[in-house]
């Protein structure tokens, strides 16, 4: 799980170790938050990495972790995400590069790297997405196209990856 280290992750994560997942999560901080440590238990077991998902390096790290530790892939929940809002005039280049990095790019790269594992698995990939992937909103510019290609994107890896027998949802 992207970004599993609180918010909606975090939630994610909750539910899917009580169903009796073993979990590797993603996340910015250095170590899971208490937040996270109060809420997971240690069975069954929760793996952490600290990374920055924008970058390959770490979303192959995080895959070959998740083959070392678990064997196997079953669901790769891309999850990390963020809000930068704001009119077009004045919306800075390097918030729209961020905003871009981390709602598209960052599950285009984790999705990459975890196709060999899921492939192996028929396993399932989950994007987790918006509404801002459907319809437009003023001052939103960044935020809306970042999410409508993460819709074309995984509408386009469902296609692709079908004949694998992987489940794509957004």
């Amino acid at each position: 799980i992207t970004g599993g280290s609180r918010g909606l992750g975090l939630a994610t994560a909750k539910e899917l170790q009580a169903r009796g997942f073993r979990l590797l999560l993603v996340g910015l901080e250095t170590q899971l938050t208490q937040n996270a440590l109060r809420i997971l238990t240690d069975r069954p077991v929760v793996k952490y990495i600290s990374g920055d998902i924008t970058k390959s390096g770490t979303c192959i790290e995080a895959i070959r972790v998740c083959r070392e530790v678990f064997g196997r892939l079953d669901v790769l929940v891309n999850n990390a995400g963020m809000y930068l809002g704001g009119a077009i005039e004045e919306f800075p280049e390097t918030s729209w590069d961020q905003i871009i990095g981390v709602n598209l790019t960052s599950h285009f790269l984790m999705t990459k790297a975890a196709t060999p594992l899921l492939k192996e698995s028929q396993g399932q990939i989950i994007f987790i997405n918006s509404v801002g992937g459907k319809q437009e909103q003023a001052n939103n510019s960044a935020y809306c196209a970042s999410k409508f290609g993460l819709q074309g994107l995984a509408d386009s890896i469902r296609i692709e990856l079908k004949p694998f027998k992987i489940r794509v949802t957004s």
